[in-house]
């Protein structure tokens, strides 16, 4: 599994631990001696419960969606959140029309380029595909 980061340099993780962190979590070296001689520290326990801990006091990572009014204006993809909650992909900022624009497809397969229905009041950055597997 590969733990993949955002550019805000957040981390995702899984929630429950998998086997390899709880085995990397377990051989911690205690140099206080905190739980020598505890069977359960062998065993994967404390370092599921340290681990549980340790998520449950995390920040929420932030959102991804940003204001309106810092959109880039220069061509670059975004997403677009509108007013309803509706969510509009592959959307970027027309300078002639001074409006949002995005692609459609019809169901023959013609495609083109539309303005935006509605109001747009976050966007986010169109997120990185992901990597192409071996």
């Amino acid at each position: 599994m590969t733990i993949s980061s955002d550019a805000s340099g957040w981390k995702w993780v899984p929630v429950k631990p998998t086997e390899d962190m709880l085995d990397k979590g377990s051989c911690y070296e205690d140099p206080e001696g905190r739980y020598a001689g505890d069977p359960l520290w062998s065993d994967g326990h404390i370092a599921d419960d340290i681990y549980r801990a340790m998520l449950a006091a995390s920040p929420q990572a932030p959102s991804l969606w940003m204001p309106i009014d810092t959109a880039p204006k220069d061509g670059t993809d975004v997403d677009l959140l509108l007013a309803t909650g509706e969510r509009v992909t592959d959307c970027w900022w027309d300078l002639r029309r001074q409006k949002w624009v995005h692609w459609w497809m019809n169901d023959y397969g013609s495609m083109g380029e539309t303005l935006v229905d509605g109001t747009a009041t976050h966007f986010m950055f169109a997120p990185t595909p992901p990597e192409a597997q071996p």
